[in-house]
């Protein structure tokens, strides 16, 4: 691609917002050097070789204004970490405890609670977008 083909390539991007690499870009403006394409986005600068800058820039695919806004509530791994960890205890007490069955269902009904939210949020996302 040569500089003025790539030139006009980013004045099109410009103000426009672009999935690349799983994250949500709103181009706000750009600079070419000698070596070097810089994307100044709204979350970061983004920096390609100019021999690799026709690669990388159709890989931005365009979105509509205001997606990738809104956050995922997802689990940390921390989070993650407790619950598995409250199951597998709750495992080996059943195990060792016959008694705790109701206490282990209970807690079985809440990780299913959390499950289902998690799935009822990926889809209400994807009906959003």
């Amino acid at each position: 691609m040569k500089n003025f083909q790539l030139e006009d390539t980013l004045i099109k991007m410009r103000g426009k917002t672009y999935m690349y690499a799983a994250n949500t870009y709103k181009i706000l403006n750009y600079k070419i050097d000698k070596d070097e394409v810089h994307l100044v986005t709204d979350s970061e600068w983004l920096v390609f070789k100019i021999s690799a800058a026709e690669k990388n820039l159709t890989q931005f695919l365009p979105v509509a204004d205001g997606f990738g806004n809104e956050k995922l509530t997802i689990i940390t791994n921390e989070s993650s970490k407790k619950i598995i960890d409250t199951i597998l205890s709750t495992i080996e007490e059943v195990r060792q405890n016959p008694e705790y069955v109701k206490q282990a269902n209970a807690i079985n009904q809440s990780v299913n609670a959390l499950i289902s939210l998690g799935k009822l949020e990926i889809q209400f996302k994807k009906l959003k977008a």
